[in-house]
């Protein structure tokens, strides 16, 4: 019954409706009953495909109610001329359409009728429909996905997520939540369960549930990225209709091998780890990744997914300003993603640590609320939070980028995030707009997360160039003078590189790490803070033993240019020295490819082929770059030709002397021609055919090419017209080429090359 109601409504529609063209109007009704998209085209030829197609859409009167075309007072309709009983204003939007306002709608379509209008519609205003919302029962608790103002929160201070949720919902995608146990079997994590990819590495089994009632971390984190929405019931994550994987770690100590398997376990398969931990957040510590570890990080980010890269989500830290997220090797990795904490009235949790390796802030406690998640033993928690409630919502918003593009990169999803995140709390004084004209913050990153914007600038993604990068080292052995403006070191980057991530490594001997401050200032002037005074806190660790700083707070600007180390110790009482520091930029090529700007082949050049280039390329450019080919028979032909450069117009000329008659194609491959390390854009084919004697190029040697050579005999000058034998002057030997010659063509090739003429 219910898979024919809409069937049985359309049918009565069409009743109504054609009982109504006969009261009304019939003529009119069935001339519009079905606009041609070309009939709106070629009237509105401005206008794009898409836009045709609505009007003529539009223009389908069958498509509304009665009382829809009789009570209209406003249409809209192509022309611009009067219409009678009507007032006429242009639309506006699109040339060559109007909209008439009626004083008497009964008489609207037959006066638009009459004006000769091609198509016309009602402007009806109709109540267009709230998006989705999950129908879980806690959902409305969840403010980080739908901040209505709960608990007197800023209303709209959340992820921007629910009208994604019309169209993605994470289907396909797979999250690995690197935690400690998982209650996979809570009702609304059992759905997205993958066991195949799942893993304990604390007992080193394939089972990652909670072994203790304390395990409940890992479950909330998996709740918040993608809990099982709209299923009547509970809580939504972020990503509903995601996978989920258990990958249990931290459920006591873990090794570097374990850490090693856990961020590299299944990495074809798992698209996404999601991790909600890291070292203690006490400020007194500078630990990361063991070897192993690191470099399980960066083959996930490089070679996972199939090439694409796995996206490791990072939780930036919750020891607040009394620590920093660049002491964090984890989250200060270029191949992580680093999240902060920012509360339902919109501003920054005071517990999440600041860092110039934050790429963008979520949703989570610190204010008048906590997150509402899934919780151990089947239930639920209202009070979830820090920076390990932040990171699972980055991780749900990925997975719905990547269902909306299943081939974005790792450093893809990177920009994307950094492009589309949100600048919030904009009076706070960490803003700073960088040289590239990013806002960017030591505390919020590049802004918080907003899954709207982020999949749709996913749909359209273009993959972002390889990475490259460039850098610079100093041996110094310096004294860092105590409590005073320091002292400066500069290294200077070559051009190449439109940033990334910057990586800065500091060799720093001291007894008292924590006086110690550093910062780093752009060609552009843009200033990341590297190191805090934390002192007093009490790091009283000795030396920052070639510790890596990376910060995103540069993205976009150019790595050329001078970058300037500030150093200063914020206490007396402990001498320090800067033994060395190094800096590298990461990112794409600032260097645009070479592009032939023009190709061409001179007959009247002793058979010679020239290439224009838009940059100087003659350095790389040798004369065997060219390569000749039979077009008919797609055999290499074996020429040796001589290649000269003009290095002022960018000209190349291959000069490759006498060819048999026939078809042929050159062609230069794009490794051939190389500027700043970019190559051409593209292979460049050039046909040609070669016939002696065929003065005028028209495939046969008749009489017409005996004019031409009769009429220029006696010319002198290095390939004049009729010169056949390329000796500088047109005479009896040229018309004997032209004798013999006589009566013989090139027929047009079989091969498609010549389709691909760039001449």
């Amino acid at each position: 019954m219910n898979q024919r109601q809409p069937f049985e409504r359309l049918e009565q529609r069409r009743l109504l409706s054609a009982s109504f063209r006969g009261a009304v109007d019939s003529a009119v009704a069935d001339r519009y009953a079905d606009i041609a998209v070309e009939q709106v085209r070629q009237a509105l030829p401005e206008a794009s495909l898409a836009v045709s197609s609505s009007f003529a859409r539009a223009s389908d009167l069958d498509l509304y109610e009665p009382a829809e075309l009789t009570q209209a007072r406003q249409w809209v309709f192509i022309g611009e001329g009067d219409v009678a009983g009507a007032t006429v204003e242009p639309s506006g939007v699109i040339d060559g359409v109007s909209i008439a306002t009626f004083n008497n709608p009964a008489n609207a379509m037959a006066a638009l009728e009459a004006s000769g209008s091609e198509a016309f519609y009602p402007l009806e205003a109709r109540q267009q429909s709230r998006r989705v919302i999950p129908n879980d029962t806690r959902f409305n608790d969840q403010w980080h996905l739908r901040n209505t103002g709960q608990s007197g929160g800023l209303v709209g201070a959340d992820a921007n997520i629910t009208d994604v949720w019309d169209t993605y919902r994470g289907a396909g995608v797979t999250i690995g939540i690197v935690d400690d146990g998982l209650h996979f079997d809570h009702p609304d994590l059992a759905p997205q369960y993958v066991a195949a990819d799942s893993f304990d590495f604390n007992d080193n089994d394939p089972i990652p549930f909670a072994s203790s009632p304390f395990d409940f971390h890992g479950t909330s984190v998996a709740g918040i990225a993608a809990a099982r929405g709209f299923d009547g019931a509970g809580v939504t994550g972020a990503a509903p209709e995601a996978n989920l994987s258990g990958l249990r770690l931290i459920s006591g100590p873990s090794n570097d091998s374990q850490e090693a398997g856990a961020l590299s376990f299944n990495n074809q398969s798992i698209d996404i780890y999601s991790n909600s931990w890291g070292p203690f957040d006490d400020g007194r510590r500078i630990e990361g990744p063991g070897p192993l570890t690191l470099a399980a990080i960066e083959q996930t980010a490089t070679e996972g997914r199939d090439g694409l890269g796995g996206i490791i989500t990072w939780a930036g830290g919750n020891g607040g300003d009394g620590d920093d997220s660049n002491r964090d090797g984890y989250a200060n990795s270029r191949h992580t993603i680093s999240v902060a904490a920012v509360n339902n009235f919109g501003v920054r949790s005071s517990y999440s640590e600041p860092g110039a390796n934050h790429l963008v802030t979520a949703y989570s406690s610190g204010g008048s609320r906590g997150t509402t998640t899934t919780d151990g033993s089947n239930g639920f928690t209202n009070s979830f939070g820090g920076t390990s409630s932040a990171t699972p919502l980055v991780s749900g918003v990925i997975a719905l980028m990547l269902e909306a593009n299943p081939d974005l990169t790792q450093r893809d999803v990177q920009h994307i995030l950094v492009e589309s995140a949100e600048t919030i709390d904009p009076t706070d004084s960490s803003w700073q707009t960088n040289g590239a004209g990013h806002d960017v913050s030591v505390f919020y990153g590049h802004g918080a997360i907003d899954a709207e914007a982020a999949v749709n600038l996913a749909l359209n993604w273009e993959t972002v160039g390889d990475e490259i990068s460039v850098d610079a080292f100093e041996t110094v052995n310096q004294t860092i003078p105590e409590n005073s403006t320091g002292i400066t070191r500069t290294l200077t980057l070559p051009a190449g590189v439109d940033i990334e991530h910057i990586e800065v490594v500091l060799d720093i001997t001291h007894g008292y790490r924590g006086d110690v401050v550093a910062t780093l200032t752009s060609p552009d002037g843009t200033v990341s803070p590297l190191l805090r005074f934390t002192g007093q806190q009490g790091d009283s660790g000795n030396n920052y033993n070639n510790w890596v700083v990376t910060s995103t707070q540069h993205w976009g600007e150019s790595s050329e240019g001078d970058w300037t180390l500030q150093l200063s110790d914020g206490f007396v009482g402990d001498i320090g020295v800067i033994n060395s520091w190094g800096i590298a930029a990461f990112g794409t090529s600032s260097a645009s490819p070479v592009n032939v700007l023009a190709s061409d082949y001179d007959v009247d050049a002793s058979q010679a082929v020239t290439f224009e280039f838009d940059k100087d390329v003659g350095a790389s450019l040798d004369a065997s770059d060219l390569v000749v080919t039979n077009a008919d028979t797609g055999n290499v032909v074996a020429v040796t030709p001589s290649l000269s450069y003009d290095a002022i117009e960018n000209v190349a000329t291959f000069e490759f002397g006498n060819l048999p008659d026939g078809n042929y194609v050159a062609m230069l491959p794009a490794a051939a021609a190389e500027a700043d390390g970019q190559p051409l854009v593209g292979d460049v084919s050039v046909p040609f055919f070669v016939l002696a004697a065929d003065a005028n190029a028209d495939r046969v040697v008749d009489l017409s090419d005996f004019g031409i050579l009769r009429s220029n005999f006696g010319s002198a000058g290095l390939f004049s017209d009729g010169d056949f034998n390329y000796d500088g002057t047109v005479d009896l030997a040229d018309f004997g080429i032209l004798r013999a010659q006589f009566g013989s063509a090139v027929a047009e090739p079989s091969s498609s090359l010549f389709a691909d003429d760039e001449a």
